[in-house]
Formats: C-alpha cells, structure tokens, sequence
C-alpha cells in the first residue's frame, strides 16, 4: 500500500463536516487567522492515527508573532495543553511565527481538540510565568516574553467562537 501524502484522509475514515474544505493545503492568501483545522491524518503500521493540527495565529505574509513570544506559547502549549488531551506528541511552532503545528494520536475528535486549546490557551492566559524558561531544562531560557504570550492567548480566546472558519465568510473585512 502506498503510504498518503501529506493531506490525504485515510479511507474509511470519518471526517468532520468542518474540516473537509480544509483539509490538506489552503490558500495562505485567503485564510482568515485565528483558526483551527486538520491538515492530515496518516494510519501508523500498528494502526495508531496521527493527526496534524494547524492552529494558526496571524495572517500569514502580512503579520507574524514576536519570536520570543512564539518561544514562550511553546512552552505554555507543550505544558498545558496534554493535561487537556493526553494524546499531544508535540506542539511545534510554525518558521512564519504566525502559528503552531500540533500533532496529536488517536484522537479525531474536532470538537475534543478545539475545547483542549482553548483550555490550553486560557491556561496560558492566567500565566505569569512561562513553564521550563530556565537554563537547566531549556537552550535558550532568556528568549521569552510571558505577558506577550499570555496576551495573545487571551486574544486567541476572543476570538473563539470563529476558530473552526478557516477562510474569511462572505462580506468580512
């Protein structure tokens, strides 16, 4: 069997109305930051399913995050959010600055994934400090920025309930 490329729902699989008209690559011209969706979904030889996430922030080509600030909701994310779905194998952020990769195991739920990031981001809202900024766990521990972070989690969670549209709806700005 040839293994999917990148984007390729597995057959058989179950997909989430939302995700279908964004599943795989997207006009970076026209999505409409902040949002949440699938980006694929591959079958492991043992059967796992191993999802990629793409929680993007901000516009791509015309805005990006603070890189001390990306660094920091690193940490926050990779800390708070498996203590919301266990099944998190990693967070990592995007080389744009604008968002984050999260890749998460056996878990399809579009629903259970939104409600896990915004527990994780209003986790990070209330944060006064960023988790592991020291120099014994981590390379660069001065490159961080907690209100930075804890302020854009608290815009991301403003801006919730239009997570799950990708592109801008009809008459938007």
């Amino acid at each position: 069997m040839t293994p999917p490329t990148i984007g390729q729902q597995q057959p058989g699989a179950q997909l989430d109305p939302r995700l279908r008209d964004t599943l795989g690559e997207v006009d970076h011209r026209r999505v409409a930051p902040p949002y949440l969706r699938l980006i694929s979904c591959l079958s492991g030889t043992a059967g796992d399913r191993v999802y990629q996430w793409d929680l993007r922030l901000s516009q791509p080509n015309r805005e990006h995050l603070d890189l001390a600030v990306v660094h920091s909701l690193e940490h926050m994310l990779l800390t708070y959010l498996p203590q919301h779905i266990p099944q998190v194998v990693n967070v990592g952020p995007m080389g744009c600055q604008t968002g984050f990769y999260l890749t998460i195991v056996n878990s399809d739920s579009y629903d259970q994934v939104l409600t896990a990031v915004h527990a994780a981001l209003a986790d990070a809202a209330e944060a006064t400090e960023v988790p592991h900024a020291n120099t014994t766990d981590r390379g660069r521990a001065a490159m961080h920025d907690a209100s930075g972070a804890s302020g854009t989690a608290r815009r991301l969670l403003a801006a919730a309930a239009d997570w799950t549209q990708v592109y801008a709806r009809p008459g938007a700005p």
